[in-house]
Formats: C-alpha cells, structure tokens, sequence
C-alpha cells in the first residue's frame, strides 16, 4: 500500500510502481534516465520521480517530493505539466 493522497491509499502488488511503468517502459522502448520526464504531486509519485532525469514537483506536492525532485513546476491548478513542457519541450 502507498499513501496517495491526504484520504487515500493505493493498493497493489508489492512489485507495482509507477517508477517501476517508466523502467520497464525505457528498457522496452530503449530511452534512457536522462531522456525521461515525469511530474508528481504525491507519495504514490516517489518511485517515478526518482526513475526520471527530468524529476518535477508540483508546486502543491507533499515536501518529501520536492526533497527528491531535481525540479519544481507550478502546481496542478496553475496547469503546471502544461507550463514546464511548453517551456522545456516545445521551444
């Protein structure tokens, strides 16, 4: 089990992550740490971030994330993914 949110808790195999998606997605699709990107907001977010180069906080993310996060991003309700790949990706 993984705290998702202030109420919630996610269930799953004890293998299961999203940080373990995006590993077996760059050994699969053959990207690398570097090339990755990934935005979390909360704990369940942890594993993913740290499978990313490219590692964003959210503005409103819980403080052990933005321990972790190489960078920082807007929050959700600012549209923050949005705002980092326009500025980091599209220009």
């Amino acid at each position: 089990m993984v705290v998702s949110a202030k109420i919630w808790l996610d269930v799953m195999n004890a293998e299961a992550s999203k940080g373990a998606a995006i590993e077996f997605l760059q050994q699969s699709l053959g990207f690398t740490h570097e090339q990755t990107m990934s935005f979390g907001d909360y704990l369940n977010d942890l594993e993913m971030l740290k499978a990313s180069y490219h590692s964003y906080a959210m503005d409103n993310a819980h403080p052990k994330l933005k321990e972790i996060a190489r960078f920082g991003a807007p929050s959700n309700v600012d549209a923050g993914v949005l705002t980092i790949i326009k500025q980091e990706v599209l220009s």
